[in-house]
């Protein structure tokens, strides 16, 4: 069922990217904007968030970002910003993987950027979704620890109870 979920969540930021690409032909309705840098986030109005799209092999990661990976909740703080100070940065490839991906980079924004600007009023509910499955995807080791420890904590606590009712009887 998972899986589902993540497939239809995928196909639906999907399918917005391509609706916004193709309002942007009709009517010159820029939702997607490539970025040519970090700094030039910074003079970009009506900004929401920053897709970020690894090169494919074979291309240096850092000669256009600047960037080789991104950890998994990415923020980029906008420097002298009076709105959006703090733009969430989501990296595409971990949240459409390689099938979405493929799809997109067949587009010439997404094959030749590898930062974009998804902005304006209408582009929020893409950014709810984007910002969806990236908690559906998310990893939380510090959880995993903690399951263990507290598993560990259980066990002890229920071997000592078992043998605490074998060692005092209660009789009178």
């Amino acid at each position: 069922m998972d899986d589902v979920v993540l497939e239809n969540m995928r196909r639906h930021i999907v399918k917005a990217f391509l609706y916004y690409i193709k309002l942007n032909e009709k009517d010159s309705r820029d939702y997607l904007r490539p970025c040519p840098s970090w700094d030039g986030v910074r003079k970009m109005k009506h900004r929401g968030c920053l897709l970020w799209l690894p090169q494919p092999e074979g291309e240096s990661l850092e000669h256009r970002t600047g960037l080789s990976a991104l950890e998994q909740f990415a923020t980029f703080d906008v420097p002298y910003a009076k709105w959006q100070k703090s733009l969430p940065i989501y990296d595409l490839e971990r949240l459409l993987g390689p099938d979405h991906l493929a799809t997109l980079r067949e587009l010439p924004l997404f094959r030749e950027n590898s930062l974009l600007m998804l902005g304006k009023r209408r582009s929020i509910p893409t950014q709810l979704y984007l910002w969806k499955i990236q908690g559906y995807l998310a990893t939380f080791p510090e959880l995993d620890e903690f399951d263990a420890i507290s598993k560990r904590f259980f066990d002890r606590t229920e071997m000592n109870a078992k043998s605490a009712k074998i060692s005092t009887p209660h009789q009178r």
